[in-house]
């Protein structure tokens, strides 16, 4: 067992074939999403409502489906879903705009902005709608008292009003000009003592003395009509890193920052190397064009894995791809969810008609493709036929609609009804309809082909008079106790509650933990198998008493003393899945002769 790691570990367990003779629980309201957005950063977003998502995303594209699959997850999910999001751009080559201002004494460059969001840069063109203005914030704090002289590292002030430590201050007569940190304030002697000495003399009678403060103000320039709009202002902000409002720390702040440009400051040559030059006044004529946002050269199916594997330390429960459909964004989809174990990944076939491999011209070629694909074996990810129609944001009186792939409206809809009914009960159901379908494209109509479909383990929806519902949820497992979604939902939840209870057991004496595994996990099972734990009304596993359907081995048998002494414990843990669901109904309905 070498390959174990230290805490608590997790695997799969050979399906066991034989007759019948209140803990913190995994969450079931999580989904990733890879999407192409008009703008986002480089690392995973979370969200828990559309509004936030389209804030940082940028709105709809109608190159891209992203935006209204999260839309479609939302209308569906409602209050209860988090949604992660990885936004498919490449890193590499993808730029984000930027503008650099120069030091007061136009010999290098003092500060730089980049398009970006809460500290972190965000690339594409998006960038290049935005200007930039920044204006000093000049407050006269008075004169000398006394002449100051060259090499001293202090002024006398004749008020030490408005003077703070580790403000900027400039010092000028007319002739010569420089520029310090506050870096102390006598006040006994109002004297000012600064991070330099004075390189020139100064009188009283020709000094000014002022404090350097700055504004910034962010425009957003509406790609479509041109218009601008003033988006953002920070007031009163300082180049000096120890200032309280030391402009990265400001602007960059992962709470309450930008959420349209990142700063950094840039080391130079100039006399006072942070304070950049400043705007003749905040207006939009004065401000300046970010530059140079480019989105990159296009991410590939066969990328896919590096972006899936941005979601592996986050407890998600479905992820998905709302832009690729084809056989090698499938592969790659799902062996990721069959390597993680603990997540189900969601396909959206392409449409009818649509080009590429694999490329559909009927239903029967659906099913020639997926057949050669299915094997008695456990699959962590489903396949969806279905294309829709939504309204569009961006329609027109002409065209109010556009189609887009169900896949985000889907996975909204499976976790509501997980989070409704229960985990071990399947997510499809014709008493809750669809939301934001206005109707669906290639629609399957012939019952015997939508049962062939669904058969194969492709999961359809239908439009049953104003309503469309999800038919089925199935794998394409040939395993009968494996065909069926809510068994794969169901032992992931398992396994990812044991998990969690067992975790805080880590470095209990050895020959202890297995009677208090075994009574941690066992009431855990009872209390799933009596009620429900994920807030089902019902048992979570198949029909039949307890000791039947759950079965725990911690004993001697698999967990021998030469084992116990390298501080290793196991326990198997076994369950009948729930039962299958009723996909099919038959009705007799017959005569009675009275006669």
């Amino acid at each position: 067992m070498a390959d174990l790691y230290i805490g608590v570990n997790v695997r799969d367990a050979v399906t066991l074939s034989f007759r019948r003779p209140g803990f913190d629980n995994a969450p079931l309201n999580t989904a990733g999403f890879l999407v192409r957005s008009v703008r986002g950063i480089d690392d995973v977003m979370i969200f828990s409502d559309f509004d936030s998502a389209k804030r940082v995303l940028g709105g709809f594209d109608s190159g891209y489906y992203g935006m209204y699959a999260i839309k479609g997850f939302f209308e569906n999910v409602g209050s209860n879903g988090v949604l992660f999001v990885k936004r498919l751009i490449n890193t590499n080559t993808a730029v984000p705009a930027s503008y650099s201002y120069n030091t007061v004494d136009g010999l290098g460059t003092a500060i730089r902005f980049r398009a970006g969001f809460r500290g972190n840069v965000d690339r594409g063109s998006w960038g290049n709608n935005l200007r930039v203005a920044l204006v000093h914030n000049l407050v006269d704090l008075g004169t000398l008292s006394s002449d100051a002289v060259s090499g001293n590292n202090y002024i006398e002030v004749s008020s030490l009003d408005g003077f703070q430590k580790e403000d900027i201050l400039r010092i000028t007569d007319g002739t010569n000009t420089e520029y310090f940190i506050i870096r102390n304030i006598d006040e006994i002697n109002s004297r000012v003592y600064l991070d330099s000495n004075l390189a020139n003399d100064y009188t009283v009678a020709d000094t000014s003395l002022t404090r350097i403060r700055y504004s910034v103000y962010i425009y957003y320039v509406d790609p479509t009509t041109g218009i601008p709009t003033l988006v953002e202002q920070f007031n009163s902000l300082s180049s000096n890193p120890l200032h309280s409002n030391y402009v990265e720390n400001v602007i960059n702040n992962t709470e309450v920052g930008s959420n349209y440009v990142v700063v950094d400051q840039v080391d130079n040559t100039g006399t006072y190397d942070k304070l950049p030059s400043s705007d003749p006044s905040p207006s939009y004529a004065s401000a300046h064009a970010l530059t140079g946002g480019t989105n990159g050269t296009n991410i590939l199916p066969s990328q896919l894995t590096s972006f899936y594997h941005y979601f592996d330390k986050y407890p998600i429960r479905f992820v998905a791809c709302t832009e690729f459909f084809g056989e090698t964004a499938y592969f790659k989809g799902r062996d990721y969810a069959d390597e993680m174990k603990d997540r189900v990944y969601v396909h959206n076939l392409p449409d009818l008609g649509m080009t590429g491999i694999p490329s559909f011209t009927n239903f029967d070629d659906i099913i020639s493709w997926v057949k050669p694909l299915r094997k008695s074996l456990r699959y962590y990810s489903i396949l969806l036929k279905d294309w829709i129609q939504v309204d569009d944001p961006l329609g027109t009186v002409l065209t109010p609609y556009k189609k887009i792939p169900i896949v985000g409206h889907l996975v909204g809809y499976m976790i509501n009804q997980i989070l409704k009914r229960g985990v071990h009960r399947v997510p499809a159901n014709m008493m809750d309809s669809i939301s934001g379908i206005v109707n669906l494209s290639n629609e399957v109509q012939d019952r015997a082909k939508l049962t062939e479909l669904v058969e194969n383990g492709i999961n359809v929806v239908s439009k049953v008079g104003s309503g469309f519902y999800l038919r089925s949820s199935r794998t394409i497992s040939l395993s009968k106790v494996e065909r069926y979604l809510n068994t794969i939902m169901t032992l992931i939840y398992i396994k990812e509650s044991l998990k969690g209870i067992m975790i805080p057991y880590e470095n209990y004496p050895t020959e202890k933990l297995p009677a208090m595994a075994a009574s941690v996990i066992t009431a855990w099972a009872k209390n799933f198998y009596e009620r429900s734990s994920n807030g089902g009304s019902e048992g979570g596993f198949g029909e039949g008493k307890f000791e039947e359907v759950f079965k725990l081995i911690i004993d001697e048998s698999v967990n021998p003393k030469p084992q116990l002494a390298e501080g290793i414990v196991k326990a198997l843990v076994y369950f009948v899945p729930p039962s299958a669901p009723a996909e099919k109904i038959l009705l007799e309905v017959g005569l009675i002769d009275l006669t």
